[in-house]
């Protein structure tokens, strides 16, 4: 009896657990570019966790984070938020004691340029912007770039002074962004080279050095 009572706390627990960290809502964010007198179309999903307040879901304090590299699209918005969140539990205590609203941006094409991926990132800012204005807030946006995103977010910024639009980003945060560059072993890149000029797939390229890694571990 008393590990029947045990289980049914534990599995309430644990559904409220996934109700907290359930996002609250999502949306998508959509540019045209054109490139080679060719339009591209890049895409980008949002997911929103609203602040802990009596307006509960509506954009009122934006704390945006865009993701960092993700070659083979195996990161979502709960990925990115449990890496931002541990060990100090960053993103709840936002939520929960300073009432951020939560934006984490997933891009559709991770791999692109970075200078391409920052015009979805301006487009997200124009739409928040714009959000913000209907709503009455005269909060402005707080961004955090985990990896490239910081790159990507520092960037678009940079774009938007430099045309003279008012992004009202109040603070830049990049976390694990190589601003100086990435050095990666000039082995490595010619074996990537090799790969990917033979047609393998990302995925199958990461299936080889994942092989490569084990047999050299196990031998």
């Amino acid at each position: 009896m008393k590990n029947k009572a045990f289980y049914i706390i534990l599995l309430i627990f644990l559904y409220q657990l996934s109700v907290l960290h359930a996002q609250d809502d999502t949306f998508e964010v959509i540019v045209n570019i054109n490139e080679n007198n060719e339009n591209k179309t890049i895409k980008g999903e949002c997911s929103i966790w609203y602040g802990e307040r009596e307006n509960d879901g509506v954009l009122m304090k934006p704390f945006i984070v865009c993701e960092g590299f993700d070659p083979l699209g195996m990161q979502d918005a709960d990925l990115v938020r449990r890496q931002v969140d541990e060990p100090f539990d960053f993103v709840d205590n936002l939520i929960w004691d300073y009432n951020y609203d939560v934006i984490i941006l997933d891009l559709d094409k991770n791999t692109m340029e970075i200078e391409k991926n920052a015009e979805l990132f301006i487009k997200l800012i124009e739409t928040i912007n714009l959000e913000l204005e209907e709503n009455g807030s005269i909060n402005r946006i707080d961004a955090l770039g985990v990896s490239m995103g910081g790159l990507i977010i520092k960037y678009a910024l940079a774009k938007m002074e430099h045309e003279g639009e008012d992004h009202r980003v109040e603070h830049y945060v990049s976390f694990d962004s190589p601003h100086l560059g990435a050095n990666v072993p000039l082995g490595l890149q010619q074996m990537l080279d090799t790969y990917l000029g033979s047609l393998l797939s990302l995925a199958e390229v990461n299936s080889v050095l994942n092989n490569r890694v084990t047999h050299l571990v196990h031998k």
